[in-house]
Order: structure tokens, then sequence, then C-alpha cells
């Protein structure tokens, strides 16, 4: 066995280099298909009538997907959520800061005198409603938007649809809180007011999370096809305009002829066809520097070359297809120069 390795090294290595330049041409080959036709906007269709060879969806440009996507976050209401742990916390200041705002100025106690009592009567129905109605945080999703504007208000696990004049904001609340106090001017409404102005919170926060999610869910179902080719159907004819709609048609038919390479037995079939077209190629080759040149062939530097410069023109010509196709049309000239 080591005998016949040694005697045959020069062909195992000529095998190698063959080998080699298959792998690395079959690398390099390209793998999309191309569509076979020229086409633009406003002018004729200059080749004959075109069939559609399979189904596929009329796709939307891009002017019309962000369109539809303005019009959904233009139609979107912001979801909030009410929090009553701030809810909860505005009552439990509310007594602190009243039975120390009290003992301070009328130096009384307020759990035990009548006036006090009284008092923090008023204040805790006004913040009752205040929190009950509910303190909107002042989202930016609501700049620009009127009173009547709807949103959608979480609570306990559960959606509704609320107008936003339904709710007080900061400055709304403290309009409240002025007329009701003005309505007992028996009291100490000035007290009250500095304690209820202290005390509110905003409940009623902007629910970032279900928010986000609700409207990716939307701009997800944005389709981005309105129509449909069916097989056999005719898509333009020879000398036709390219109008804008044709023009979506056959970008679309483009689009979709193109991407089929992605489909893996298509992938496979297109690879397995290059392998058998390279190795007959490659095999032809080697047979002929074999039996009909046996100086080159010998010659392990010029079989290097010759491999060499297939593969630099191969890579050459893939690049071109990918980066300007037209451009292919320009080599046979150039090269005969």
């Amino acid at each position: 066995m080591l005998k016949w390795l040694q005697y045959n090294a020069q062909l195992i290595y000529k095998v190698f280099l063959f080998v080699v330049a298959l792998i690395i041409i079959l690398i390099i080959l390209p793998k999309e298909r191309k569509f076979e036709y020229e086409f633009s906007l406003g002018k004729p269709w200059l080749h004959e009538d075109l069939i559609a060879p399979f189904d596929f969806p009329i796709l939307k440009d891009n002017n019309q997907l962000e369109e539809e996507k303005k019009q959904i976050l233009n139609h979107h209401h912001p979801y909030f959520k009410y929090d009553e742990e701030q809810e909860t916390q505005s009552f439990l200041n509310y007594r602190k800061v009243f039975d120390e705002e009290w003992r301070g100025n009328r130096k009384t106690d307020p759990k035990t005198d009548p006036k006090a009592i009284e008092n923090y009567k008023l204040g805790f129905s006004i913040l009752d409603t205040l929190m009950s109605h509910g303190i909107i945080e002042m989202h930016e999703s609501l700049e620009k938007r009127d009173s009547t504007f709807f949103i959608n208000v979480i609570e306990a696990n559960t959606s509704r649809n609320l107008p936003f004049n339904h709710f007080f904001s900061i400055h709304s609340a403290d309009e409240y809180i002025k007329e009701k106090l003005s309505e007992n001017s028996s009291l100490d409404t000035s007290l009250l007011r500095l304690v209820l102005e202290d005390v509110m919170l905003q409940n009623v926060i902007f629910d970032e999370k279900t928010n986000n999610n609700v409207l990716k869910n939307a701009l997800l179902d944005i389709s981005n096809a309105h129509g449909l080719i069916q097989k056999g159907e005719k898509i333009i004819s020879r000398g036709e305009l390219v109008s804008s709609e044709k023009y979506r048609e056959l970008t679309s038919l483009k689009k979709d002829y193109e991407g089929q390479i992605n489909v893996s037995t298509v992938f496979y079939q297109v690879v397995g066809g290059q392998a058998i077209l390279v190795v007959v190629s490659l095999l032809i080759l080697f047979m002929m520097l074999k039996f009909f040149d046996k100086s080159v062939f010998q010659q392990n530097k010029l079989i290097v070359l010759i491999l060499l410069l297939i593969v630099l023109e191969l890579l050459m010509f893939s690049l071109i297809m990918k980066l300007r196709p037209s451009a292919l049309l320009v080599i046979p000239k150039q090269l005969t120069v």
C-alpha cells in the first residue's frame, strides 16, 4: 500500500488539486435564480406576452406599507392601567399629612376635634372622587388628542375603552379641589387644599409593555400583499406600457421567482446541477491533460495556474452577477480588445 502511494503520489496530488478547485468553484458559483426579463416603469414591455408560471401575491410598495403603518399608529388607542398601590398610598398619605397639618396649625387632636373631623371627611370625599375617576399620567401618546379621544384602561385584568375626559389630569384635579372647597367656605379650605395637592397621586399609568405588544402585533398583521395573480393568467402583453400596477405585478413575480431558491428542494437541485456540470467539466480537462497534453500534465505548477485562472474567472463572473448583471455583456468585448 505504501509503495502504491509513493508510486502514485504525483497523480494523487493532481487529483487533490482538481478536488480543491471543484469545492472552491461550487462555493463561489451563484445559487440565486435571476429573473430573465428587464423592465422599467412607464416604458413598453419589449418581450413576448408574459404568462404567470405559478400563483403569486401582488406585493404592496413601500409607500403603501408605510401609509398603513401610519394609519395604525394614528388610530391606535393607548393602554393605561389602574395602579391600586398609588391609590392606597394617597389615602395613607392623606391621613398622615392631614393630622400633621392640623396639629401644627390648630393645636388640637384631629381625631377628636369635631371641626377637624368635619374637615377630614370633606377632604377624604374629594380625594375619593379623584382616585375613583383616576388621575391620569399625561403621556406623550395623549399629546394633541381632544377630550373625546378614547383610551384603553386595564383594571383587574379587564380592559375598558374610556374617553380621555373621564379622567382627571393634575391640572383638572386641582381645579376640582378648588371648586369643591369653594362650596364649603366655612371649613378650613386653605389647609385642605394644601393637604390634597400634596397627597394626590397619578393612579392611571401608561402601560408601556401592553401598549408595545398590541402595537407590535397590529403592525405584524399588516399584509404585504393586496391581490393574487393565478397561474396561467396573462400579466402583460408585448408592447404594452408598464404602468404602476403592472410594475408592481412584475416586481412581485421577480421577487417570488428569485426567492424560490430559498426552498430547500430547489436549492439542492441547483447545487446538484452545478456539481454535475463542474465535475464533468473538470474531469474532461483532467483527462485531456493526462492523455493529450502530458507535458503540461506532468508540471504541477502549470496545473495550479490553469485551475487558478478558471477559479478567478468564475469568481469575477459571480461578483458581476451579484453586483451588476448587465455588465456581463461588456466583458467579452473588453476581453477581445
